[in-house]
């Protein structure tokens, strides 16, 4: 029960984009929402660590990279016209 209540806040949080009240934004409700699940022990940090995607996180990362680079480059904004 404990590890619906906190994955349903962290989900809420995430989707919101910031926690009403509190002075955090998505990446601190994620890491939150992950350190309560593995310190209330819903989660051991061997399975913690067994779900994270490195090849996931790669891409996520490249088009992170690639985002700002053309976005330094100006070409969103000649593709958007202004």
């Amino acid at each position: 029960m404990t590890a619906a209540l906190i994955f349903a806040f962290t989900y809420v949080a995430f989707s919101v984009g910031r926690v009403p009240g509190l002075r955090s934004d998505r990446l601190a409700a994620v890491v939150v929402g992950g350190a309560l699940l593995i310190a209330l022990g819903a989660l051991s940090f061997s399975e913690a660590q067994a779900s994270v995607d490195g090849a996931t996180l790669a891409l996520l990362f490249a088009m992170m990279v690639l985002s700002a680079a053309l976005d330094v480059s100006g070409s969103f904004a000649l593709v958007a016209g202004g």
